[in-house]
């Protein structure tokens, strides 16, 4: 009988049990693959093309190469990250420093994005180019709008190291301890950060536990006072009233969801298993808000957070956006679902349903109001290409290599969770914006 249950076990460790076809989803993210293509093709070698723009192409394909794996993506995002490191490194398109060469709110949002597509492509191809991208621009953000626990220098190179242990590379310890002792030394201004508001001390709490992983992994002993502020914020987020009530806001509730998926993955003693307790209850909460049958619902939404993946999109429109609203079927919902269900068994379908919906090769299905972003179509396939590769990538793992699910975190984070990152930034600076556009 002992025999039997460890042949079972195994079974169902190395067998992949989906409501959908995993060669649906492949499909679509390379006609999303063709889409980009074919739209950085149009514009290459224009130079009114923004280097926003240009880091945007390469977040989109940096997501894309990340679900498919293939010579062939890796090219075309190599030779993006060639076009974006010439002009970062010539100061072309941005003003490092901030010295009033180009309006600070532009300026602010390109480096924002430029850092987080340099910081995927060093840690899928480990570039040195790269690399030297994200300390120019880390640091630049830092002088500019001084130390945060996600869009730091440290944050960018721990981030950056869960795209290396995903495609089969290792934790650069020199990185990670750097990284640890950063957090350390500021842990006031992660504090400070946490308490302007819940959706900050959210990011905050999937910040801490990235940088636990990454600490683990490199076996580098996370100091008692960040071990112990992790734990604080799991509580803290576990009993915020979306939680309770995610009905209230389900963006938020989205995002609280995802940080405590992030908090589980770390699979640290028992916070990690509270992390895991509250986020199940609550995607079960949730289910009833996201779908009717087999109807996606689209709930109320901030239009910064479309218009944030928009080439087209100018600063200003995006800073106006920010106040604005829009409705919208969330995508960090099923995102968590997608690594949830590696961490436990789920009675729901609301995954396979999406996948169904979404997974139209020859289009797109659209996932909000028409007429919210200047570019439909390319946002539309910018948020389905998140969770399509997500998926992929956790399928990529067998099961029984949960403990390193949290190596997944970057790539179901991002881009999506890109976009959540720089709203976060840009709404605790909502209070200063008529001094960026003055500073221009």
């Amino acid at each position: 009988m002992r025999k039997i249950l460890v042949l079972l076990l195994l079974a169902a460790l190395v067998i992949p049990v989906n409501g959908f076809e995993l060669s649906s989803v492949k499909d679509a993210l390379r006609s999303d693959y063709e889409y980009l293509r074919d739209v950085v093709e149009q514009v290459s070698g224009d130079g009114d093309v923004s280097l926003r723009a240009m880091a945007l192409h390469g977040i989109f394909a940096a997501s894309i190469h990340m679900g498919l794996g293939d010579a062939e993506s890796l090219n075309f995002l190599n030779k993006i990250a060639e076009q974006v490191g010439t002009r970062v490194l010539r100061g072309e398109g941005l003003d490092i420093g901030f010295t009033g060469k180009i309006p600070a709110a532009e300026n602010l949002l390109t480096h924002l994005q430029t850092v987080y597509f340099a910081a995927m492509h060093y840690g899928l191809t480990q570039n040195q180019r790269s690399r030297e991208m994200v300390d120019i621009l880390g640091e630049s953000l830092e002088k500019f709008l001084g130390w945060t626990p996600v869009y730091s220098r440290a944050a960018m190179l721990v981030q950056a190291n869960w795209v290396s242990l995903m495609t089969g590379g290792s934790v650069n310890r020199e990185e990670a301890q750097y990284a640890v002792n950063s957090y350390a030394e500021h842990f006031q201004e992660i504090v400070a950060f946490s308490t302007q508001n819940d959706a900050q001390l959210i990011q905050s709490l999937s910040a801490l536990s990235s940088l636990l992983s990454v600490a683990h992994e490199a076996n580098i002993e996370m100091p008692d006072e960040l071990a112990a502020l992790w734990m604080v914020h799991i509580e803290y987020v576990g009993n915020f009233t979306v939680v309770k009530n995610p009905g209230q806001d389900f963006e938020l509730a989205s995002r609280a969801l995802l940080a405590l998926v992030e908090a589980a993955e770390t699979r640290h003693g028992r916070y990690a298993s509270m992390a895991l307790d509250v986020a199940m209850n609550l995607s079960q909460r949730m289910e009833g808000l996201y779908r009717v049958g087999d109807r996606l619902l689209m709930v109320e939404t901030r239009l910064i957070d479309l218009l944030l993946y928009d080439p087209a999109a100018t600063a200003e429109q995006v800073f106006t956006a920010a106040q604005q609203k829009t409705s919208a079927i969330n995508m960090i919902y099923p995102t968590a679902l997608a690594r949830l269900r590696k961490l436990a068994s789920m009675q729901s379908n609301s995954l396979e349903v999406v996948v169904t919906k979404l997974s139209t090769a020859k289009g797109y299905y659209p996932l909000f109001e028409s007429g919210a972003a200047l570019s439909e179509e390319y946002v539309n396939r910018f948020l389905r290409s998140s969770l399509f590769s997500t998926i992929l990538v956790f399928e990529r793992k067998p099961a029984a290599e949960v403990r390193n699910l949290a190596l997944e975190r970057f790539v179901s984070s991002s881009p999506v969770s890109t976009g959540v990152l720089i709203v976060l930034v840009l709404l605790a600076l909502l209070n200063r914006v008529g001094v960026l556009y003055k500073r221009g």
